[in-house]
Formats: structure tokens, sequence, C-alpha cells
């Protein structure tokens, strides 16, 4: 892991301003599909790659490439409102914030984890979509239905073989779940297996501590 240039993308992600969230530059629409959130997340890699890459010209502009396509995956600030309201909006989208900085970190961690690494692997995989209503119905007369899709997220690598024909180096595997809605042509995060924000779990979840869900230790 390379500590120094990572632990400077991290102090970037707190420094940015919580609410340019849903301020992002225009991107070229994501697919709603598989493949789409696949391109996304990969999108994200690649990013994450140029900004720890310090030999590289442009630096800053690589590092706020970095900081626009984790903005790709916020829900977009006037989301907020128009599901939860104009009153609960602006607190949901305090909450959201502070969990949505959890996810830039934990995911931060883990790139820097795999990055460098011979035969590093990023993959994804759908595993179900579902219906949800974040509302109570009493508060509202027409339920807003959100489509939540659920992906496995999967980082790994091999370790290398040498010229005797046996393997050596370091192996690392990681998988979570994490759920993610669709809006304004991206996947928005929205929370680690069913606890979406909104939800009390969330509080208590470990990704949004920015802790680890399960990882197989370095062997």
């Amino acid at each position: 892991m390379r500590s120094g240039t990572s632990f400077r993308l991290i102090v970037l992600i707190l420094l940015a301003p919580p609410m340019a969230l849903g301020q992002q530059k225009s991107q070229p629409s994501i697919p709603n599909s598989p493949d789409g959130f696949n391109k996304q997340y990969k999108n994200l890699f690649k990013a994450f790659e140029k900004a720890e890459n310090l030999s590289k010209p442009h630096k800053d502009e690589n590092e706020e490439e970095l900081i626009e396509r984790f903005r790709t995956f916020a829900a977009p600030e006037g989301w907020f409102a128009d599901v939860f309201g104009p009153e609960e909006g602006p607190k949901f989208a305090k909450h959201y914030s502070e969990l949505f900085r959890a996810f830039q970190i934990s995911t931060t961690v883990e790139f820097s984890m795999v990055l460098g690494e011979w035969s590093a692997q990023v993959h994804t995989k759908a595993l179900r979509a579902y219906q949800i209503n974040p509302l109570d119905s009493a508060r509202s007369s027409v339920p807003p239905l959100l489509t939540v899709q659920v992906f496995r997220v999967q980082h790994f690598t091999a370790p290398l073989q040498n010229s005797e024909g046996t393997w050596n180096g370091r192996h690392y595997d990681h998988y979570w779940v994490e759920s993610f809605i669709y809006v304004d042509g991206a996947f928005r995060f929205i929370g680690t297996h069913n606890c979406a924000f909104w939800r009390p779990c969330s509080a208590n979840d470990p990704v949004f501590r920015g802790q680890l869900v399960r990882r197989d230790p370095a062997r």
C-alpha cells in the first residue's frame, strides 16, 4: 500500500466541500446495466491509478479527476428534497454527505491495497434488484418507489510464479456488497448490503465507519 500518496488523497477527500457531492461536472451517461456499473467503477479505479502516479505531469488535474469520478457515485443534491421532501431532505443530505465520505475513504484504502501489485483485478457483479419505499406511507399519499441495485465488488491480486515454478509474493482478496440507485445517468451509492443511508442500521455499518467488512489476509 502506498501510504504516503493515499494519505494525501484521503486528505483531499476530507477537505472537499460536503455538498459539492451533487455538483458534478457533466459526464457521459452510464447505461443502467451491470456492464454500465462495471464501467463506472473501473473508471474510478483508473482515475485513482492516475492520481497515485506522482511521476506523471498534471498531478493536480489527476487528483481533481479522481474527486469528480467519486462524485459520480454520490446522490445529486436536489434528489434529497425530491424524495424526502423540502423539510426532511436537507437533514438526509447532511447525514448522507458524512456517510459518503466514509465510502470514499474505504474505497481509497482498498484501491491502495491492490494498486501496483502483479495481476491486480477489480471485478463487480450484479446480485439483485428490488424496489423500496424510503418514506412511511403515512407521510406521503403517493410514496416514491426506489429501485435499489445490489452489487458485489471484489479486489484481488494473484501471487507471482517465479522461474522455479513456485508461487510467491503477496496475495490479497477482499469483496463486499453495496447498494446503489440509478439517478441522472449514473449509479449512486446508498449503503452496504440492505442498509440504506436513511435506515437506522447505517449508523452502525462498518464501512460507514471507515472500516472493512471482510478481508482475506496477505499470504
